[in-house]
């Protein structure tokens, strides 16, 4: 890859940045990694987002701007991204940002919507149903700058099977992602924030996570999040994704909070102490 220059953005030439339009970032939260699925578009050396002003991605990345980000590739067998990266928040609180940087902004935001033109035609359908917090006027802009990028390979599936999410989880959310073994990882705390493509698999043990991209005895005992959701359909309604919070240990999550989102509903729930690692269908 292309190093970093100093005081500047990396150019990343990857064809999973112009040909992908979903990333996952990996934030700092107060009890551990926090991922977040979320649309982008990219200028080689950005990614640009949008979130509602309100949402905890933007509080998290205002107080610590630092973040990783994990690319998937357009094709199974191709290569990914994964980057460093430092976000700035730019809204209606930052008004010499949007000043400054008004031409630029302005244009992030016409190509990612006709980059994303399906989802966006169905954000105005459903406009009526979309919450005062996530329409227009309530949102801000999140630009990132990639640096210390890598290509990376997701792992190849083996013959396991998808673990079942707590039953916490409501069931819609539980029937679209049942089956779902590709994720994303985020490792945090004292080592510093990771983020990797992975595999998991429900066993015996408990629920066995496979990421190549980390070692396995330098993971252990660090604090993790697993995210896995559902490519979005015609419309935001359609988005439900699930994140599992915990420890791992010698490649095994022990899950100890889930969040879970539909649409424009999301909640954060613990989970009970005992969760089987064996087969179990969805309601």
């Amino acid at each position: 890859m292309v190093p970093e220059r100093r005081g500047g953005p990396v150019r990343v030439p990857s064809k999973a940045l112009g040909e992908s339009s979903r990333c996952v970032l990996a934030l700092n939260g107060r009890r551990g990694p926090v991922l977040a699925p979320m649309t982008y578009w990219s200028d080689g050396a950005h990614l640009w987002l949008t979130t509602a002003a309100s949402s905890t991605k933007a509080a998290l990345l205002r107080r610590s701007p630092q973040c990783q980000v994990y690319v998937a590739p357009p094709e199974v067998g191709a290569p990914g991204v994964v980057a460093r990266g430092e976000a700035r928040v730019f809204g209606l609180d930052d008004p010499v940002g949007l000043a400054l940087h008004g031409p630029a902004i302005g244009g992030a935001l016409a190509a990612l919507g006709a980059r994303n033109l399906p989802g966006v035609l169905g954000y105005a359908r459903d406009l009526p149903r979309v919450p005062k917090a996530w329409r227009p006027r309530a949102r801000v802009v999140l630009r990132v700058r990639l640096g210390d990028a890598k290509l990376v390979t997701p792992p190849a599936l083996d013959a396991g099977v998808a673990p079942a999410l707590p039953s916490v989880v409501p069931a819609d959310v539980r029937r679209a992602l049942a089956g779902e073994r590709r994720v994303a990882l985020g490792l945090g705390e004292d080592r510093g924030l990771a983020i990797a493509p992975a595999t998991w698999s429900a066993t015996d043990h408990g629920i066995a996570i496979d990421s190549p991209l980390l070692d396995a005895a330098a993971a252990t005992g660090r604090r993790a999040c697993v995210a896995v959701h559902a490519e979005p359909g015609s419309g935001p309604l359609g988005v439900a994704g699930s994140a599992l919070h915990g420890e791992l240990a010698q490649g095994v999550l022990t899950p100890q909070r889930v969040t879970w989102w539909r649409g424009f509903s999301a909640e954060t729930v613990g989970v009970p102490s005992r969760q089987p690692g064996g087969i179990e269908l969805p309601d």
